[in-house]
């Protein structure tokens, strides 16, 4: 037992934990034995151990443990173990197997930080026997359960220890060999050295609360174990970060509480996901915490089974496990586990010096090249000290893990001066054991210097004054550095006049009247007189006050006005201090008329003729609508000058006139004060012509021919000569009827006419009135031919062969106006030239033929040819598929070809023995195509150009490809050749070479292909029924299409099952258990079978066969047992899901899973011995 008031403490400096330069051996591990080991009750020798008494088995088993430890870990030091068998907690149904720990805590240091170690990893580490003067000089203390041996029915119900070396251990048994390698363990430092008493530990002076360090001082467990979820925001800290209420809590915080050791963690990849929450494997924390189990053991959860879980696996006989890699990770050299030392992260330097002048704002530094420099990924956190806080706080830190880059953030303090140095860390969560670094620092130096700081106004100026009355203000300041202050008023700002004391501020001033501003701006500034000079200002506006003044009008009304004219006076007035001004005329005195704006002043009249008064008078009065209502008044006489009146035409223009006739018109004014008249046109709006007479008005002009306008403008104007000499205007627009002229043809039409061309004459006319055309052909026309009436284009083709040598071509146009007038008959003499007639050649323009059958063309489908006038053609045959012959082929020259099986021939003949060949004609389609061709014939007398003739085959496919049916077993896969017909398919008629080209995308499964025709399918999993998919197959340049149909059988797939987990320990005569069932159901989707669900156990004497209850096709049902009578041990329940799909053609209709039901063993059956009274 450890009892912590004795403990020594070693103040031994490491350079890092783990780093000693220790010769490597192997530890000797020696046997203290104490009572039981001497039990000279006969035993026969068992699994390996070939003791024949108690003692002796027990001392053979305890040495064999001892050995398999010393081999594997490293230490200079003996580690001895004391161990005995004495009567420990034990029932029928449940019992404490051993328990075990270190008889000592030492605490190393590495400089930096204190933690406890385990005696032995502690003499281990520093080569030193640490106990050699304590009061236990053994490092490990063990004691194992007496009663199990005695064949005491009230433990465990008879069960006693097995001895065997090896395993496993016999129905009835429990393997003792597994629970020492396990209690040496926990011995040798697989442990947590924290108080785990509620709610204190008692043997520590003063006492140590649950959950907290015995002095204070952490175990290195603490730096590797970690708590994934401490806050429930999913901050992941190590317990020597927490605090003693966050590692209570942390007790029993299952599933987040994890090992975080780099040897350990680096090596649980074949450990189940069950077993590990964010990669890191977890550890014991049941809800309830468990004195001496929880938090120092592996979770039962791992998957597969460990040595150092909190309950006894039998199967564990060997200590060869993650238990090792722990070890290396709290500071053990052990050959079964290489050590895996955290790497120091990463961070890039920072620039230095950062120099700032007083009062700088927030300033960011950018991180960069964070990282944790390790394989195993870890969480990085970010923190950054300033060594000087009262001139610049710690600094903020934003980081996001796992990001490369972050920045820190931080602003001096106000008027501080001087240098601080910013530490920057990065912090990975490897831990430093074994000599590992999980930190990285990196430092720059930030200078600030003093500047001078401005004063501060702290008073303020009243904002209101009244006119003609003083304006006091004493204002005030503060200035944390002066060194003095000078006032002054601060320009152009500071509006309101006065003055100021320059070393009191002491300002005044008063409003002018009679109208001071409505309000004027105070602006004031005091200066410290420092270096810099640094000054404060302050604005303040004044609203004032001000008292009423009557208004003055200060402007003149016109004193002259004329006749109908609109006489107009804007009065304005005076009057700064208002409030507004309300304008009236003032009668009687007021005689002119018209209107007076009352917000604004503006007045107006209009004297009316045609004889106004001489004069008349303007008065107008202003009030300003103030206490009291001041106005003022202002009278003018107007003087009325009379005006001319100007004419005004009186008569009306005549609106039309004709081409080539005379238009007047006599035009009349009306003048009530002339005193004359002045008649003109007005340009550029007259648009007529002609002439007007001055003094009478008449005006005359004659519209010429032969386009005279559609109309055009009459403008005159008369005037009356007086002072101003005014005038009227008149604007008449007059249609103008035009005449009617005869057309003139103005072309000539060609002489010269060619035997079968055709002549073309587009002949033209001048006719500028038109009204249109209409062509003809005269009498004295011969020619023949058509003419386009109202285009006048004229052809004709002279006719061959012996065309007549001239004819005449006459035409005559008529313009269809009224009159209808006509240019007469333009005749002309044509000349016709004769020229050579071309041979002539017949064929159809479409024919079909079947493929690979050859076909003639008779009948309606006969070529034929001709030429009347050449005694010899020549004639060409070409096919662009297949191949030509002829029947005929007397008086044939070949030039090319010789008139059998030909693609191409070229031949020389008479028209008529040429004719006889080509009616013999036939075709052999190219093997296997099928598709267009085409015929080209071409008939050439050497003279006129060659007649081409072009045949359209078309040639019908005759079915080589045969569709194909072939037949697979669900999930198994098929290859066979749609060609050749092999694996199943059907083969193909193909006269030529085929190729395989392309397939189709079968509905239910894929396939793929080869040129030979050789093609693979594969249904979708659990797929049976029926499948398609097409193909093409390419032979003689052209392409068929088949189909394949695939039978694929259906196999039964095996039904579903969950695993089921091994439910909890069970005590002796417990009740009825139930286990539920889940993932139920048929396999591949075979829904329409029925399920039958069955459940053996192999251990029928512990456990009968349980009773199922499930309903098919359900997915869950579930099992009952109940332990028989008086019985402990383990039985295997197997669980069988059998479907009716049976097991033809290699179907699976059953699918069986198993778990393991535990009967009369604790829960914890280990304990560490640490604090154990």
């Amino acid at each position: 037992m450890t009892i912590l008031s004795t403990l020594p403490r070693l103040a031994a400096t490491l350079a890092l934990l783990g780093a000693f330069a220790l010769p490597v051996s192997a530890a000797t591990v020696t046997l203290v034995p104490g009572n039981g080991f001497s039990d000279t009750t006969p035993r026969t020798p068992e699994g390996g151990n070939n003791g024949t008494t108690l003692g002796q088995q027990r001392t053979n088993l305890f040495n064999a443990a001892a050995q398999v430890w010393g081999a594997a870990l490293t230490s200079t030091q003996t580690i001895k173990v004391q161990a005995a068998f004495e009567t420990l907690t034990c029932s029928a149904a449940s019992g404490t197997l051993g328990s075990a720990g270190a008889t000592g805590n030492y605490i190393l240091t590495d400089g930096v930080d204190d933690r406890y170690y385990a005696v032995a990893l502690a003499e281990a580490l520093t080569g030193q026997n640490l106990n050699a003067t304590a009061s236990n000089t053994n490092e490990i203390s063990a004691t194992f359960n007496a009663r199990v041996d005695l064949d005491d029915t009230g433990c465990l119900g008879s069960t006693r220890f097995y001895y065997g070396l090896t395993g496993p251990a016999p129905a009835g048994t429990i393997a003792l060999y597994p629970v020492v390698l396990h209690e040496l363990g926990h011995g040798l430092g697989f442990a947590a050295f924290i108080c785990r008493t509620s709610p204190q530990c008692t043997n520590t002076s003063p006492a140590t609360p649950y959950g907290a360090y015995f002095f204070n001082v952490p175990d290195i467990w603490s730096d590797t174990i970690r708590d994934n979820d401490i806050d429930g925001l999913g901050t992941s800290r190590r317990w020597s970060e927490l605090t003693t209420a966050e590692r209570v809590v942390s007790f029993t915080h299952d599933p987040f509480l994890v090992w975080n050791g780099m040897t350990v963690s680096s090596n649980i990849a074949g450990q189940a996901a069950i077993a590990k929450n964010e990669d890191r494997l977890r550890m014991y924390a049941p809800s309830t915490f468990v004195p001496g189990s929880s938090i120092s053991h592996f979770h039962s959860d791992a998957s597969p089974s460990l040595l150092m879980e909190p309950s006894l696996s039998a199967g564990v006989f060997t200590q060869t496990d993650l238990t090792d890699c722990l070890f290396a990770d709290i500071g053990w050299i052990d050959s079964r586990c290489a050590t895996v030392i955290n790497a120091t992260p990463t961070l890039n330097a920072l620039p230095t010096p950062v120099n700032l002048l007083e009062d700088a704002g927030t300033q960011v530094v950018s991180l960069s090249g964070i990282g944790d420099n390790d394989a195993l990924v870890q969480e990085l956190s970010v923190a950054a000290v300033s060594g000087n806080t009262a001139l610049i706080a710690n600094p903020a830190v934003t980081y996001t893990n796992p990001d490369s880059s972050g920045s820190i953030s931080y602003t001096p303090q106000p008027n501080q001066s001087g240098s601080a140095v910013i530490t920057v860390g990065v912090f990975d969560d490897g831990g430093w054991a074994n000599g590992g670094n999980d930190l990285v620092t990196r430092q720059f130096t930030v200078n600030v210097t003093a500047v001078n700081d401005a004063p501060v106004i702290a008073s303020s100026a009243p904002t209101t004054a009244t006119e003609a009355v003083a304006y006091n203000y004493a204002p005030a300041a503060t200035d944390v550095d002066g060194p003095g202050q000078t006032w002054s008023l601060v320009a152009p700002t500071h509006t309101c006049g006065g003055s100021i004391n320059a070393s009191g501020g002491a300002f005044t001033f008063t409003p002018a009247g009679p109208t001071p501003p409505a309000s004027c701006v105070v602006a004031l500034q005091i200066c410290d007189g420092g270096s810099p000079n640094l000054c404060a200002a302050q604005t303040t506006s004044v609203s004032i006050s001000a008292v009423n003044s009557a208004p003055a009008i200060t402007s003149s009304a016109p004193a002259t006005a004329t006749e109908d004219l609109a006489y107009t006076y804007n009065a304005t007035r005076s009057d700064p201090d208002g409030p507004g001004q309300t304008w009236s005329l003032v009668s009687p005195t007021h005689t002119c008329g018209g209107s007076i704006g009352a917000s604004s002043g503006a007045f107006t009249f209009t004297p009316a003729g045609p004889v106004p008064p001489a004069s008349c008078v303007v008065a107008v009065q202003v009030c300003d609508g103030g206490t009291p209502n001041l106005c003022a008044m202002q009278t003018t006489t107007v003087s009325i000058a009379a005006v001319n009146d100007a004419p005004v035409i009186d008569s009306s223009a005549a609106t039309t006139a004709t081409e080539d006739v005379a238009y007047s018109y006599n035009a009349t004014r009306s003048d009530a004060d002339g005193p004359g008249q002045s008649w003109s046109l007005v340009a550029p709006t007259h648009t007529c012509s002609g002439s007007i007479n001055a003094s009478s008005g008449a005006f005359a002009f004659t519209p010429p021919g032969p386009l005279p306008p559609a109309s055009c403008v009459v403008a005159v104007q008369v005037c009356d000569g007086a002072t101003p000499s005014l005038c009227a205007t008149q604007t008449t627009t007059v249609t103008v009827a035009a005449v009617n002229d005869a057309p003139v043809i103005s072309s000539s039409a060609p002489a010269l006419a060619i035997e079968d061309a055709a002549y073309s004459y587009n002949p033209s006319r001048n006719d500028p009135d038109g009204p249109g055309q209409s062509w003809s052909l005269s009498a004295a026309h011969t020619c023949g031919g058509s003419i386009v009436p109202a285009t006048g284009a004229f052809s004709f083709t002279p006719a061959g062969p012996v065309p007549p040598a001239g004819c005449v071509v006459s035409v005559e146009v008529c313009d269809g106006g009224t009159p209808n007038l006509c240019s007469g008959p333009q005749t002309t003499s044509v000349g016709i030239m004769a020229i050579n007639d071309p041979p002539v050649a017949t064929a159809p323009a479409n024919v079909g033929a079947d493929e690979d059958t050859p076909r003639t063309f008779s009948g309606s489908e006969r070529l034929a040819l001709g030429d009347a006038d050449s005694a010899s053609v020549q004639v060409t045959l070409t096919v662009n598929n297949g191949r030509l012959s002829l029947a005929t082929l007397a008086g044939l020259s070949f030039l090319d070809g010789d008139g059998s099986d030909d693609a191409s021939m070229r031949f020389n003949a008479t028209p008529a023995a040429a004719d006889a060949a080509v009616a013999t004609l036939s075709l052999r389609p190219s093997a296997d195509y099928n598709g267009s061709a085409t015929l080209n014939f071409s008939v050439d007398d050497g003279a006129a150009a060659a007649v081409q003739r072009s045949i359209a085959i078309a040639i019908a496919a005759q079915a080589d490809i045969v569709d194909d049916t072939v037949g697979v077993l669900e999930d198994s896969s098929l290859v066979f050749n749609v060609i050749s017909g092999t694996g199943g398919a059907s083969p193909d008629n193909f006269a030529g070479t085929p190729i395989l080209s392309a397939i189709g995308s079968p509905s239910h499964g894929t396939a793929t292909f080869a040129p030979d025709g050789s093609i693979s399918y594969t249904p979708a999993a659990n797929f049976s029924g029926s499948d398609s998919f097409g193909y093409s197959v390419n032979s003689g340049g052209v392409s068929e299409s088949g189909g394949i149909t695939i039978s694929i059988a259906a196999v039964n797939d095996p039904p579903t099952l969950d695993a089921i987990p091994n439910p909890a320990l069970i005590s002796v005569d417990a009740g009825l258990q139930t286990v539920n069932l889940g993932g139920i159901g048929p396999g591949g989707g075979e829904t329409t079978q029925t399920l039958m669900v069955t459940a053996v156990s192999d251990n029928p004497s512990l456990i009968a066969n349980p009773a199922v209850s499930y309903t098919s096709p359900g997915a869950t049902g579930t099992l009952t047992y109940t332990p028989q009578p008086g019985q402990h041990g383990t039985a295997i329940i197997t669980v069988s899901v059998t479907d009716s799909g049976g097991t033809s053609s290699g179907g699976i209709d059953t699918v069986s899973r198993s778990f393991s039901q535990v009967v009369g063993v604790l829960d914890r059956i280990f304990a560490n011995g640490f604090q154990q009274p």
